[in-house]
């Protein structure tokens, strides 16, 4: 399992204890940070947790401040919580080689030494004229925004970060997104081709 930075459910004590029951600060604590995916478990453990996931999910869906407070990560915290509902949290593992999350992640191997399995492209890579990360388009020097391209397929050719950019992902993304993009022949025949950003 993948501990997910933006599932904290400590930080949410009186929500999650609504869903939960009136534990102690240490249970707390003990609610697992994880989501649904990237998850390995057992076909045995996963019917028993998957209705109370869904039920719980459903229970978050409908109370007006879990909903807020959660809005679009809601399933994962009801695959946390379900978790504890079921027992299944006792013993879980998790590895921090198995999801990269660039920009925050900037090498092909994790702190442990070991390389990533997996590569979650969510989040923006901006970066600024001394190569560091930036929240806003308007301090943005270099940008990769999958986002941009909703409505779009990428253009061919799509620039490298700036050397100033310390971060192997955006290199690897770029380039594997151009390498994807040079092997279609009719790639700039697809309806709505974007002008490169």
């Amino acid at each position: 399992m993948v501990l997910e930075s933006y599932i904290v459910p400590k930080q949410y004590p009186d929500i999650v204890r609504s869903f939960i029951g009136n534990v102690s600060d240490a249970e707390l604590a003990e609610v697992p940070q994880i989501g649904n995916s990237p998850t390995f478990i057992s076909v045995r453990d996963f019917r028993k947790l998957a209705p109370v996931w869904y039920n719980t999910t459903m229970d978050i869906f409908k109370d007006e401040t879990a909903h807020k407070a959660w809005n679009w990560v809601l399933e994962m915290y009801g695959y946390s919580l379900a978790t504890v509902r079921t027992g299944l949290h006792k013993g879980l593992t998790t590895s921090v080689n198995l999801l990269a999350h660039p920009p925050f992640d900037t090498s092909e191997q994790a702190s442990n030494g070991l390389p990533f399995y997996i590569l979650h492209l969510t989040y923006p890579m901006r970066y600024n004229k001394t190569g560091g990360v930036v929240n806003s388009e308007s301090e943005s020097f270099w940008t990769f925004d999958k986002r941009v391209y909703q409505e779009s397929v990428p253009p061919r050719g799509l620039a490298l970060p700036p050397p100033v950019v310390k971060n192997d992902f955006a290199r690897l993304i770029i380039n594997m997104l151009n390498e994807a993009t040079n092997a279609i022949p009719c790639w700039d025949d697809c309806p709505g081709t974007a002008a490169p950003h």
